[in-house]
Formats: C-alpha cells, structure tokens, sequence
C-alpha cells in the first residue's frame, strides 16, 4: 500500500468522515492506478478503487492493498452504496475536480441516504507537496532527458529551421531517449514571438538576430520535467544581452533563496524589486516558479499571495523572465530540488547567452 494512502486516512477526522478522489493524478499517486476510469474512496479503515471491467485485471495489478470494486451502472450510487455499507455519513470531495454533473448525482443519491458531501480543496495535493526519494529519481530522469535533448538540439538549430521543425527534433529526440511523452505547454517562440510566454510553435522561420525561447520537459513515468532556455541565432545584439543578463541575474539571485525556511511570496518579491530598480518590472509578466511532480504545475507558488515556507523534498521552477511586445523576451528557467542544506539544481545546461 502507498505510504500517501495511510497519510490521508491520518486527515480525516472521525469513522464516519471518508473522502472521494477523482482527479486521474491524485488517485495515480495514491494507488498507484493508471488507468483512465477510476475513483478512490478512503475511509478510516478502508481503501476502495472503483472502476470498470475494462480495467479490473489492471487494478488488480497496480494497487496493491487496495479493495477493487467494478461497477456496471453509476459509479456515483456504487460510491454512494460503498459509503452507506462503511457507516460513512460526511463525504469529502475534490471541489476543483469533481465534474459538476458527478457531484450533482452524487448529491441527490446522499440526500436518499443520508450521506452530506463536503467540498475539500488541496487536501491529496498538500501530500504531493514533499517528493518521496522513489519520486525523486523519476523526476530526475525526466530532468536528465530534458537535459541531453536541449544539449542535442543546441547543435542543430540555424537560420531557416521553422520552430514546428526545432519542436519536432526535439519531441523526436526526447521520445527516443525513453520520455513516456513530452510536456503538453512547450513553449518554442522566435524573434518577435519570443515575446509570448506561452508561445507555441508555428511555421514562422528563424532569422539571423532572433531570440528562441525553448521551454520543454519530458514526462518519465508519470512525473515532469520542466526546464526553459533563450539562445540567440546567429547574432546577438547590445539590447539583447543586456536584457539576457538581467534575466540571468534575477534567476541566481532566485536560486540563492531556494531553501528550507524560504517564503514563496517573498523570493518573488525580491526579484520584482529587482525588475521595478531597472525599469522593466511591467514586462515580467508571470510568476516566479512553481512547484511540479505528477502534474505540470503544482503548489507550492514562488508568487504574489502564496505564504508557503519551502520545505526538503520539494521540487520547485525559477524561471523569472521580460517580455516585450513587438521585440522579443528572454526566459531562463532551472528547476531544484529543496534539501536539508539548500536546494539540488536539476538543470545541467548552460545558463550564458548561446549564439548557434
């Protein structure tokens, strides 16, 4: 059984309080389930996986320590029935994941029974939070593809390549070094697109003088990598690097708070402060990092608002960026692992400005 199981059960506060997890990365990280079609229930005692035929041998098989229940009707009254049969009368819910109409048929099927949902925010996540050592080494499998495939694609890039083309070589390389998938956001922006931070690739081609955002990451059994560097093509100008090193410098000035005790909303601040000190804080238009695992984008925030005091085990982004319309951005983005000492840096590539 996952550790993570046992450390919910420890959340709820009584035998007749349970909760239901729907969201696909939550009851992965739980019972170790990959299929498509499920839903967990955990009470004090127990640990059901509800599911379908089509994934009863594969559940059987990947969550261990876990009660397979195959529905043939509604999941909601299975979940429900397995509710009242456990003496459960609060029913916790993922409230930022729950489809509306499965918590709608749920609700109606409780009232009948007497079972009250209570909507629940954060709860599996705040586990999700601090990596475990076996989800360390994923992620660092992950980050050691990504690393090779911006090393490979440094020495492919030139002028007249399209970005579609820079995106595929990349996809290609990372698939074949063993990535389950690449990260659904890359980010590849020449020249004037740079200045998108979520630009996606087109056919535009690289012209001598462009900047080229590459923000990529490979996915390693289940778990992200996320990493992001801007090079220049063929030529790099005065306003360019200048803007490079601001950026460079505001992401080591992040990367030296990067530990145990740390605030969130303060390191963000700092860097803002140092942007506001140049004049261009109104281009830094995103926020500092964020924390990733089974998902893209996890909490813990490097942002505005979010009072969290890093931890070890953490695995966090500092990707401070300017972005300016109709010219072009830079972004530079190393990923770290927070330890007892300070942070572990996941990123092996090059942070000076590159000219291919």
């Amino acid at each position: 059984m996952n550790d993570a199981a046992i450390r919910l059960q420890s959340l709820l506060p009584d035998e007749s309080t349970a909760m239901t997890v729907t969201l696909a990365e939550n009851y992965r990280y739980l019972a170790g389930f990959t299929g498509t079609a499920a839903v967990l229930l955990v009470t004090g005692t127990d640990l059901f996986l509800v599911t379908d035929g089509r994934y009863a041998d594969q559940a059987r098989e990947q969550a261990k320590g876990w009660n397979v229940v195959l529905h043939q009707g509604s999941v909601a009254k299975a979940l429900i029935d397995l509710s009242v049969s456990s003496g459960i009368r609060s029913l916790w819910f993922e409230a930022d994941s729950t489809p509306f109409g499965f918590y709608e048929t749920m609700r109606e099927l409780g009232r009948e029974s007497r079972v009250t949902l209570e909507p629940k925010r954060d709860v599996v996540e705040s586990l999700r939070r601090i990596k475990s050592a076996a989800e360390l080494n994923i992620i660092k499998a992950a980050f050691e593809i990504t690393n090779h495939a911006f090393e490979y694609i440094f020495t492919r890039i030139q002028a007249g390549m399209t970005e579609r083309q820079v995106a595929w070589e990349l996809e290609k390389f990372m698939r074949e070094a063993g990535a389950d998938k690449i990260k659904e956001n890359h980010v590849i922006a020449s020249g004037p697109r740079s200045a998108l931070p979520h630009g996606r690739a087109t056919d535009r081609a690289l012209a001598r003088g462009d900047l080229l955002t590459m923000d990529i990451g490979a996915v390693v059994g289940g778990y992200y990598s996320d990493m992001t560097r801007t090079i220049a093509v063929g030529t790099a100008d005065g306003r360019q690097r200048e803007v490079y090193g601001w950026v460079l410098e505001a992401q080591v000035m992040a990367l030296g708070r990067m530990a145990p005790g740390a605030v969130c909303e303060e390191t963000d601040a700092e860097i803002r402060d140092f942007f506001s000190a140049r004049g261009v804080a109104d281009h830094f238009s995103h926020s500092l990092g964020h924390a990733l695992g089974l998902q893209i984008h996890e909490s813990p925030r490097l942002a505005v608002g979010d009072k969290t005091v890093l931890q070890a085990g953490m695995v966090i982004t500092v990707e401070p960026g300017l972005y300016f319309p109709g010219w072009g951005g830079v972004r530079i983005e190393d990923p770290v692992i927070i330890t007892n000492e300070g942070h572990y840096n996941l990123a092996a590539v090059t942070k000076e400005l590159i000219v291919v």
